[in-house]
Parts: structure tokens; sequence; C-alpha cells
């Protein structure tokens, strides 16, 4: 009886496949005075199936990419695959000053 409960109580363990490297950069647009009128964000990635997270307004790529909510998903077989995100927070973490 011990013998079937600790194999009744054994349960197996698949590996989650691992993440793609991910590489970002973000370009800010400004107006004269400095003040943020759109924020881009490019991600990288190596390719496969690729789920990502990000609060964007919209999403585009040259391959078909799906967002729902802030989970975006696409599949490519590219050695390396690039998507835009618009970012709908358009705050910067810094403030920068110039006098002359």
């Amino acid at each position: 009886m011990s013998v079937m409960l600790m194999g009744y109580l054994a349960v197996p363990v698949f590996a989650e496949a691992e993440p793609s490297e991910k590489e970002e950069v973000i370009y800010i647009m400004t107006d004269a005075f400095g003040n943020v009128t759109d924020m881009e964000a490019v991600n990288v990635f190596s390719g496969g199936d690729i789920t990502d997270y990000g609060d964007y307004s919209a999403v585009k790529m040259t391959d078909r990419i799906t967002q729902e909510g802030d989970q975006i998903t696409f599949s490519s077989g590219s050695d390396k695959v690039y998507y835009q995100g618009t970012m709908k927070n358009t705050a910067i973490p810094w403030n920068i000053y110039i006098r002359y």
C-alpha cells in the first residue's frame, strides 16, 4: 500500500522552455521644447515562439504578431526578429536641463 501511495504522489516535472534573450531599445521623440511627443520600444529576440509583455497602444512587425492586453506573441524562424511597440506611458524617468 505504501509503495502504491508513493507512486501516486510522484508527479512528473517538465522543464519549461528557456525564454529567449531580449534586447530592448527605447526611442523618445520630443518637440522643440523637450516635451515628449512619442515613445517607441524596439524589442529584439532570437527566432522561435516568442511571448513578451508590454504596455503598448500598438505593435507592428513584418511577420504576423498578436497583441492581447499586455501580452504579445509571435513566431519566427529568423535568427533575429524585431517588433516595435508604441508605448502608452510617455513619461521619461529623468529630467534633463541645459543652460547656457
